[in-house]
Protein backbone atom coordinates (compact mmCIF):
# COMPACT_ATOMS: atom_id res chain seq x y z
CA UNK A 1 0.00 0.00 0.00
CA UNK A 2 1.04 3.59 -0.42
CA UNK A 3 2.97 5.26 2.36
CA UNK A 4 0.72 6.61 5.08
CA UNK A 5 -2.26 4.37 4.28
CA UNK A 6 -3.75 1.70 6.51
CA UNK A 7 -3.16 -1.85 5.46
CA UNK A 8 -6.27 -3.93 4.87
CA UNK A 9 -8.07 -6.47 2.66
CA UNK A 10 -10.29 -5.84 -0.37
CA UNK A 11 -13.36 -8.11 -0.59
CA UNK A 12 -13.55 -9.77 -3.97
CA UNK A 13 -17.33 -9.72 -4.03
CA UNK A 14 -17.90 -6.09 -3.02
CA UNK A 15 -16.39 -2.66 -3.38
CA UNK A 16 -16.24 -2.25 0.38
CA UNK A 17 -12.84 -1.85 1.99
CA UNK A 18 -12.33 -3.64 5.31
CA UNK A 19 -9.63 -2.51 7.69
CA UNK A 20 -7.20 -5.17 8.76
CA UNK A 21 -8.49 -7.47 11.50
CA UNK A 22 -12.20 -7.03 10.69
CA UNK A 23 -13.88 -10.15 9.21
CA UNK A 24 -16.39 -9.82 6.35
CA UNK A 25 -20.06 -10.37 7.31
CA UNK A 26 -21.31 -13.92 6.92
CA UNK A 27 -22.99 -14.81 3.64
CA UNK A 28 -26.81 -14.88 3.63
CA UNK A 29 -28.01 -18.48 3.44
CA UNK A 30 -31.40 -20.14 3.23
CA UNK A 31 -33.15 -21.14 6.45
CA UNK A 32 -33.15 -24.78 7.47
CA UNK A 33 -36.69 -26.17 7.47
CA UNK A 34 -37.83 -28.86 9.88
CA UNK A 35 -41.30 -30.37 10.26
CA UNK A 36 -42.97 -32.80 12.65
CA UNK A 37 -46.48 -34.28 12.59
CA UNK A 38 -48.34 -35.36 15.74
CA UNK A 39 -49.98 -37.79 15.69
CA UNK A 40 -48.40 -39.17 12.54
CA UNK A 41 -51.00 -41.95 12.18
CA UNK A 42 -54.56 -42.74 13.21
CA UNK A 43 -58.15 -43.34 12.17
CA UNK A 44 -59.99 -40.79 10.03
CA UNK A 45 -61.03 -38.11 10.57
CA UNK A 46 -57.58 -37.41 12.07
CA UNK A 47 -56.54 -33.97 13.37
CA UNK A 48 -52.77 -33.58 13.03
CA UNK A 49 -50.55 -30.86 14.51
CA UNK A 50 -47.90 -29.83 11.97
CA UNK A 51 -45.00 -28.07 13.71
CA UNK A 52 -42.13 -26.27 11.98
CA UNK A 53 -40.99 -24.30 15.06
CA UNK A 54 -37.59 -26.04 15.16
CA UNK A 55 -36.69 -24.56 11.76
CA UNK A 56 -33.66 -22.23 11.99
CA UNK A 57 -32.15 -19.21 10.26
CA UNK A 58 -28.89 -17.99 11.84
CA UNK A 59 -28.10 -15.02 9.59
CA UNK A 60 -29.41 -11.45 9.60
CA UNK A 61 -32.50 -12.23 7.46
CA UNK A 62 -34.91 -14.11 9.74
CA UNK A 63 -37.73 -16.45 8.80
CA UNK A 64 -40.70 -14.50 7.50
CA UNK A 65 -43.30 -17.13 6.52
CA UNK A 66 -44.25 -20.79 6.58
CA UNK A 67 -46.14 -22.41 3.69
CA UNK A 68 -47.88 -25.65 4.65
CA UNK A 69 -49.26 -28.17 2.16
CA UNK A 70 -50.96 -31.36 3.26
CA UNK A 71 -50.75 -33.90 0.44
CA UNK A 72 -54.51 -34.60 0.46
CA UNK A 73 -55.68 -32.14 -2.16
CA UNK A 74 -56.44 -29.36 0.32
CA UNK A 75 -55.27 -25.83 -0.46
CA UNK A 76 -51.88 -24.75 0.90
CA UNK A 77 -51.74 -22.32 3.82
CA UNK A 78 -49.21 -19.46 4.10
CA UNK A 79 -48.76 -17.92 7.55
CA UNK A 80 -46.25 -16.35 9.93
CA UNK A 81 -46.93 -18.90 12.68
CA UNK A 82 -44.73 -21.97 12.70
CA UNK A 83 -47.48 -24.50 13.42
CA UNK A 84 -51.08 -25.36 12.60
CA UNK A 85 -53.61 -28.19 12.84
CA UNK A 86 -55.03 -29.98 9.77
CA UNK A 87 -57.75 -32.63 9.70
CA UNK A 88 -57.34 -35.57 7.31
CA UNK A 89 -60.74 -36.90 6.22
CA UNK A 90 -59.77 -39.93 4.13
CA UNK A 91 -57.60 -43.00 4.51
CA UNK A 92 -54.15 -43.03 2.91
CA UNK A 93 -50.49 -42.09 3.22
CA UNK A 94 -49.95 -38.34 2.86
CA UNK A 95 -46.80 -36.22 2.64
CA UNK A 96 -47.15 -32.93 4.51
CA UNK A 97 -44.65 -30.24 3.46
CA UNK A 98 -43.53 -26.93 4.95
CA UNK A 99 -41.57 -24.36 2.96
CA UNK A 100 -39.76 -21.85 5.18
CA UNK A 101 -38.93 -18.48 3.60
CA UNK A 102 -36.78 -15.70 5.08
CA UNK A 103 -36.86 -11.93 4.54
CA UNK A 104 -34.32 -12.25 1.71
CA UNK A 105 -36.75 -14.61 -0.06
CA UNK A 106 -34.47 -17.60 0.43
CA UNK A 107 -36.25 -20.82 1.35
CA UNK A 108 -36.00 -24.52 2.06
CA UNK A 109 -38.54 -27.30 2.60
CA UNK A 110 -39.10 -30.26 4.90
CA UNK A 111 -41.66 -33.07 4.91
CA UNK A 112 -43.46 -35.35 7.34
CA UNK A 113 -45.53 -38.46 6.59
CA UNK A 114 -49.09 -38.88 7.88
CA UNK A 115 -50.79 -42.29 7.63
CA UNK A 116 -54.56 -42.54 8.14
CA UNK A 117 -56.79 -45.61 8.13
CA UNK A 118 -60.52 -46.26 7.93
CA UNK A 119 -62.39 -47.35 11.06
CA UNK A 120 -63.10 -51.08 11.43
CA UNK A 121 -65.93 -52.07 9.12
CA UNK A 122 -65.37 -49.13 6.79
CA UNK A 123 -66.32 -45.50 7.27
CA UNK A 124 -69.72 -45.49 5.53
CA UNK A 125 -72.56 -47.62 4.16
CA UNK A 126 -74.42 -46.43 1.06
CA UNK A 127 -78.02 -47.43 0.33
CA UNK A 128 -80.49 -46.64 -2.47
CA UNK A 129 -84.22 -46.12 -2.08
CA UNK A 130 -87.26 -44.61 -3.81
CA UNK A 131 -90.02 -42.57 -2.16
CA UNK A 132 -93.32 -42.20 -4.05
CA UNK A 133 -96.58 -40.70 -2.82
CA UNK A 134 -98.01 -39.75 -6.25
CA UNK A 135 -99.16 -43.10 -7.58
CA UNK A 136 -101.98 -44.87 -5.70
CA UNK A 137 -101.87 -48.32 -7.31
CA UNK A 138 -100.22 -51.26 -5.56
CA UNK A 139 -99.03 -49.38 -2.42
CA UNK A 140 -95.45 -50.23 -1.39
CA UNK A 141 -93.43 -49.74 1.83
CA UNK A 142 -91.54 -46.45 1.94
CA UNK A 143 -87.85 -46.01 2.78
CA UNK A 144 -87.35 -45.34 6.48
CA UNK A 145 -85.72 -43.30 7.98
CA UNK A 146 -86.92 -40.27 5.99
CA UNK A 147 -87.45 -36.56 6.50
CA UNK A 148 -87.79 -35.76 10.21
CA UNK A 149 -86.39 -39.08 11.42
CA UNK A 150 -84.14 -39.00 14.46
CA UNK A 151 -80.45 -39.56 13.80
CA UNK A 152 -80.67 -38.33 10.20
CA UNK A 153 -79.57 -35.31 8.22
CA UNK A 154 -82.14 -34.84 5.45
CA UNK A 155 -81.52 -32.82 2.26
CA UNK A 156 -84.50 -32.66 -0.08
CA UNK A 157 -87.73 -30.88 -0.94
CA UNK A 158 -91.26 -32.21 -1.57
CA UNK A 159 -93.12 -31.35 -4.75
CA UNK A 160 -95.00 -28.49 -3.13
CA UNK A 161 -97.40 -27.60 -0.36
CA UNK A 162 -99.02 -31.04 -0.68
CA UNK A 163 -95.80 -32.61 0.60
CA UNK A 164 -95.77 -35.15 -2.23
CA UNK A 165 -92.73 -37.12 -3.33
CA UNK A 166 -91.67 -38.93 -6.51
CA UNK A 167 -87.97 -39.20 -5.88
CA UNK A 168 -84.98 -41.48 -6.04
CA UNK A 169 -83.04 -41.33 -2.77
CA UNK A 170 -79.59 -42.09 -1.37
CA UNK A 171 -78.73 -42.80 2.28
CA UNK A 172 -75.19 -42.67 3.66
CA UNK A 173 -74.63 -44.13 7.12
CA UNK A 174 -71.65 -42.84 9.08
CA UNK A 175 -70.31 -45.99 10.75
CA UNK A 176 -67.57 -44.16 12.64
CA UNK A 177 -67.56 -42.74 16.14
CA UNK A 178 -66.57 -39.34 14.74
CA UNK A 179 -68.33 -36.83 12.46
CA UNK A 180 -67.61 -36.94 8.74
CA UNK A 181 -67.16 -33.52 7.12
CA UNK A 182 -66.85 -32.47 3.49
CA UNK A 183 -69.24 -35.13 2.13
CA UNK A 184 -70.16 -34.59 -1.54
CA UNK A 185 -72.43 -37.00 -3.45
CA UNK A 186 -73.21 -37.38 -7.15
CA UNK A 187 -75.35 -39.99 -8.89
CA UNK A 188 -75.58 -41.24 -12.48
CA UNK A 189 -78.85 -42.89 -13.57
CA UNK A 190 -79.42 -44.06 -17.15
CA UNK A 191 -76.77 -41.64 -18.42
CA UNK A 192 -78.15 -38.65 -16.48
CA UNK A 193 -75.99 -37.07 -13.78
CA UNK A 194 -77.25 -35.56 -10.54
CA UNK A 195 -75.16 -33.39 -8.19
CA UNK A 196 -77.84 -31.50 -6.29
CA UNK A 197 -76.87 -31.47 -2.63
CA UNK A 198 -73.68 -29.47 -2.14
CA UNK A 199 -71.33 -30.33 0.72
CA UNK A 200 -72.67 -31.90 3.91
CA UNK A 201 -71.53 -33.31 7.24
CA UNK A 202 -72.73 -36.48 8.95
CA UNK A 203 -72.61 -36.64 12.76
CA UNK A 204 -71.06 -39.74 14.32
CA UNK A 205 -73.34 -42.75 14.00
CA UNK A 206 -75.97 -40.87 12.00
CA UNK A 207 -77.22 -40.91 8.39
CA UNK A 208 -77.33 -38.45 5.50
CA UNK A 209 -80.44 -38.80 3.30
CA UNK A 210 -80.49 -37.14 -0.14
CA UNK A 211 -83.70 -36.77 -2.17
CA UNK A 212 -85.14 -34.53 -4.90
CA UNK A 213 -84.59 -30.78 -4.58
CA UNK A 214 -87.89 -29.94 -6.25
CA UNK A 215 -90.37 -31.59 -8.64
CA UNK A 216 -88.67 -33.97 -11.08
CA UNK A 217 -85.11 -33.07 -10.07
CA UNK A 218 -84.17 -36.61 -8.95
CA UNK A 219 -86.75 -38.83 -10.64
CA UNK A 220 -84.81 -41.91 -11.68
CA UNK A 221 -87.71 -43.52 -13.59
CA UNK A 222 -88.86 -40.74 -15.92
CA UNK A 223 -86.01 -41.15 -18.42
CA UNK A 224 -87.11 -44.63 -19.48
CA UNK A 225 -89.02 -45.46 -22.64
CA UNK A 226 -90.95 -48.27 -20.97
CA UNK A 227 -93.89 -47.57 -18.69
CA UNK A 228 -94.33 -43.87 -19.43
CA UNK A 229 -97.87 -42.49 -19.40
CA UNK A 230 -99.68 -43.70 -22.53
CA UNK A 231 -96.80 -45.94 -23.65
CA UNK A 232 -97.32 -49.26 -25.40
CA UNK A 233 -97.49 -51.83 -22.54
CA UNK A 234 -95.30 -54.20 -24.58
CA UNK A 235 -92.36 -51.85 -24.03
CA UNK A 236 -92.30 -53.02 -20.41
CA UNK A 237 -90.50 -56.13 -21.60
CA UNK A 238 -88.80 -54.92 -24.79
CA UNK A 239 -87.37 -51.53 -23.71
CA UNK A 240 -85.86 -52.19 -20.29
CA UNK A 241 -82.75 -50.09 -19.50
CA UNK A 242 -80.22 -52.40 -17.83
CA UNK A 243 -77.60 -49.72 -17.06
CA UNK A 244 -76.58 -49.77 -13.38
CA UNK A 245 -76.90 -46.48 -11.45
CA UNK A 246 -73.62 -45.30 -9.91
CA UNK A 247 -73.31 -43.40 -6.63
CA UNK A 248 -70.06 -41.47 -6.02
CA UNK A 249 -69.27 -40.26 -2.50
CA UNK A 250 -66.33 -37.90 -1.98
CA UNK A 251 -65.04 -37.31 1.54
CA UNK A 252 -62.04 -34.99 1.42
CA UNK A 253 -59.66 -36.56 -1.08
CA UNK A 254 -61.18 -40.04 -0.81
CA UNK A 255 -63.60 -41.11 -3.55
CA UNK A 256 -65.95 -44.04 -2.88
CA UNK A 257 -67.95 -45.50 -5.78
CA UNK A 258 -70.86 -47.90 -5.27
CA UNK A 259 -73.22 -49.53 -7.77
CA UNK A 260 -76.96 -49.84 -7.42
CA UNK A 261 -77.02 -53.34 -8.91
CA UNK A 262 -80.66 -53.84 -7.86
CA UNK A 263 -81.63 -50.82 -10.03
CA UNK A 264 -83.52 -49.26 -7.13
CA UNK A 265 -82.78 -45.70 -8.26
CA UNK A 266 -83.89 -46.45 -11.82
CA UNK A 267 -86.98 -48.44 -10.68
CA UNK A 268 -85.88 -51.55 -12.50
CA UNK A 269 -84.89 -49.84 -15.75
CA UNK A 270 -88.47 -48.86 -16.61
CA UNK A 271 -90.95 -46.23 -15.48
CA UNK A 272 -92.21 -48.51 -12.76
CA UNK A 273 -95.39 -46.48 -12.29
CA UNK A 274 -96.55 -48.08 -15.56
CA UNK A 275 -94.61 -51.34 -15.57
CA UNK A 276 -96.18 -53.76 -15.10
CA UNK A 277 -99.22 -52.31 -16.78
CA UNK A 278 -102.24 -52.50 -14.44
CA UNK A 279 -104.54 -49.88 -15.91
CA UNK A 280 -103.51 -47.34 -13.26
CA UNK A 281 -100.29 -45.71 -12.02
CA UNK A 282 -98.43 -47.80 -9.45
CA UNK A 283 -96.46 -46.87 -6.34
CA UNK A 284 -92.73 -46.86 -7.21
CA UNK A 285 -91.50 -46.84 -3.60
CA UNK A 286 -88.60 -49.09 -2.60
CA UNK A 287 -87.14 -49.50 0.87
CA UNK A 288 -83.44 -48.84 1.53
CA UNK A 289 -81.21 -51.36 -0.23
CA UNK A 290 -77.42 -51.42 0.44
CA UNK A 291 -75.42 -50.72 -2.71
CA UNK A 292 -72.21 -52.76 -3.10
CA UNK A 293 -68.89 -51.16 -4.02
Amino acid sequence: SAAGTTSGTWMATTVAYLPAGIAPPPADVAPVAKLSASPSSGIVPLSVSLDASTSTDTDTTPIASYTFSFGDGSASVIQTNASLTHTYLSAGVFTATVTVTDTANLSSSATATVTTTSPPGGPIRVSAGYYDTHHPGLPQPKPSPWQGSAGSVFVGQPDGSSGGWDSAAVKIDNLTAMPLAGVVVSVTIAGHSYALWGTNSIPAGQSLILAQMGPGTFDGSDHHKAGCYGCDPNLCTTAVDTSVPVITVTIGSRVITVHDTKLVLSTGGVDHAGCPYTGTRNDESETWQPAPS
